[in-house]
């Protein structure tokens, strides 16, 4: 380790208080783990108690504890009941969590309940109903005089501390910028790689790491990260709130991963593709100013990376593969060498576009090291007896934004019913879009009467649910009024465009109809092309014009099977498509609707 910061991790621990610091590894599934014992500290005892399940997690943990040979002694306790048998010993007074994220939060109430401190990986919250204990453990933590405290490895990432100096002297910058959706304030974007190396060695990640109800998705998990930094550089060791927060957009997607990828990194055999979930992006406002957070996953692709820039009124501070610069025209030198005093070396270049901050290698300890910086903070924070004033208020604003970002990018997850879902409410077309390929204009002929949907004359087009489902049973209740073609579509993958991916239960007022299986992604969006459906026509038992049909549609998984009036027509098994919006259509004549209602698959 770099020679000046470990004499600041010695200087920290050695105001420590006079009691030992004894720590309690629980549940090691996660390299982070370990990577706090990579630096020992004079004032925490070399006997570290470890609560786990036996199996592959908690070997590759002491594996990495011992290759550091740094003389630490674990006493490992594998039963079943690991985790009452750690609040029952209470062996030590700080426990580290850094594992499978689905319990973590369980892990922090318990520990902090049991009057221990705790020292956590991020995210201590991978969603909503998690963030809700996590505020709960805060308040308990108070009043039982423990700390909590997440590991912010970030905050010691040297170009990192040095934007935020920056930031801080109006000479170079001016002042933070307020932004716009379209041109935040300060945006941070981390790019991370399934393949890496950890202490010089392969890094071997548990399955289930890829499995996002365990590890979380992006947003709540490395995303933490970045929304912690963006609190600490905008507005540093000001007090926060979760009201001072608003969340604009976010999203989500995945990486796929094929067997041989995903045995690569795990050694566990699979059979088929993996898309987790472990991309997303958010823009928020905090206290009025824009901010931005992305977050990638990629196989491989050498070192994680991280871009971030701050606008202010005079400079841009960017931070970008793996440098810092200023962007300006102004001659800010002598202003940015009285920022950066603190750094000694550290030293301003002019470019063509501003000044680089030229940053001695001595500096660079890189992210395992961070981890005993921020160890020996706690440890300093012990000593104290309490956290600074703005941290545990900041901790809660800073899951408040992921854990909300998150809520915001399942806003469009298709619904699975638990009862009964009426899509039509009698009245108007709330919750419905009409719409044509071409926007033509459909509102001359979709209208309701009477309680009834009707659409007569061209152009007919369609009306689509806004909302996608799921695992459900559609009964839809209709009938010609003269004669022509309707159907009713599920599993629409694209919300306006008819045919790619969907499933059509077609209605002829010729007494018959078709049952389209439309899986194909080439299939153009308003061209009835049969070479790519899977047509099966049928006598499809429709009534006379003027009569009430009912069509009992299930989607049950990859699964559909249509009713009409009763009758069971066929079914379709092994759709790609498995959710989606619900559409009907009129392609000519006729039709009226009375009820669309959704109920829950019996299984």
């Amino acid at each position: 380790m770099n020679k000046l910061i470990l004499t600041g991790i010695l200087a920290l621990t050695m105001t420590a208080r006079a009691e030992e610091i004894r720590l309690i590894t629980l549940d090691p599934g996660h390299f982070h783990a370990a990577l706090v014992q990579k630096t020992r500290y004079p004032q925490v005892s070399p006997v570290v108690h470890v609560y786990a399940p036996a199996g592959a997690d908690l070997d590759q943990h002491l594996k990495r504890v011992e290759g550091f040979n740094l003389g630490w002694e674990e006493k490992v306790y594998t039963g079943p009941d690991f985790l009452e048998k750690m609040l029952a010993e209470k062996a030590g007074n700080v426990v580290v969590i850094s594992g499978n994220n689905a319990r973590k939060t369980e892990y922090i109430y318990k520990c902090i309940d049991a009057g221990l401190n705790v020292l956590a990986d991020k995210p201590m919250a991978i969603d909503p109903a998690g963030f809700e204990l996590l505020k709960k453990a805060f308040a308990l933590a108070e009043k039982k005089h423990v700390l909590l405290y997440d590991i912010m490895t970030e905050r010691h990432e040297i170009t990192t501390v040095l934007q935020r100096a920056l930031s801080q002297s109006p000479a170079v910058f001016g002042k933070l910028e307020k932004g716009t959706p379209d041109q935040p304030a300060i945006t941070k974007e981390s790019v991370h790689h399934f393949l890496k190396e950890v202490a010089g060695k392969p890094l071997i990640r548990p399955a289930w790491f890829f499995d996002v109800t365990q590890q979380g998705e992006a947003l709540p998990d490395v995303g933490t990260h970045l929304v912690d930094l963006i609190q600490w550089e905008c507005f540093p060791e000001k007090t926060l709130n979760p009201s001072d927060v608003k969340i604009l957009t976010a999203r989500r997607w995945a990486t796929k991963l094929s067997p041989e990828q995903f045995k690569k990194v795990t050694g566990v055999e699979r059979t088929s593709e993996l898309e987790p979930y472990c991309n997303g992006a958010t823009t928020y406002t905090l206290r009025g100013v824009h901010a931005k957070v992305s977050v990638m996953w990629e196989f491989d692709g050498g070192a994680d990376t991280h871009y971030s820039m701050m606008r202010g009124s005079k400079a841009n501070l960017v931070i970008q593969n793996g440098k810092l610069r200023i962007e300006t025209k102004e001659d800010i030198a002598a202003a940015a060498r009285t920022a950066l005093a603190a750094w000694p070396g550290v030293e301003v270049q002019k470019t063509a576009t501003g000044w680089d901050v030229i940053i001695p290698a001595s500096y660079n300890v890189g992210h395992e090291a961070h981890f005993g910086q921020v160890t020996a903070k706690y440890l300093k924070h012990l000593a104290d007896g309490k956290l600074p004033s703005w941290e545990v208020p900041n901790m809660i604003t800073k899951y408040a934004t992921t854990t909300g970002a998150y809520k915001l990018s399942h806003a469009d997850d298709p619904i699975a019913p638990t009862g009964k879902i009426d899509l039509y409410n009698g009245k108007d077309f709330t919750g419905w879009k009409l719409f044509l390929p071409g926007n033509a204009d459909v509102t001359k002929t979709w209208s309701i009467e009477n309680g009834v949907i009707k659409c007569t004359g061209k152009p007919a087009g369609y009306i689509r649910t806004e909302k996608t489902y799921r695992d459900y049973k559609l009964t839809v209740e209709w009938r010609f009024t003269k004669a022509g073609n309707t159907g009713v579509l599920v599993h629409m993958s694209l919300p306006d465009k008819v045919w790619p991916k969907s499933i059509e239960c077609q209605g002829l007022s010729e007494h018959q109809g078709d049952f389209w299986l439309i899986d194909g992604t080439t299939f153009n969006e308003h061209t009835n092309k049969k070479s790519h459906h899977v047509p099966i026509k049928i006598p499809h038992n429709e009534k006379p014009i003027g009569e009430w049909n009912t069509y009992e549609i299930i989607c049950d998984g990859d699964t559909i099977r249509p009713y009409v009036n009763g009758k069971l027509m066929n079914e379709a098994t092994g759709c790609t498509v498995t959710s989606g919006h619900i559409l009907i259509q009129s392609e000519g004549g006729e039709i009226e609707i009375r009820k669309v209602f959704l109920e829950p698959v019996k299984k």
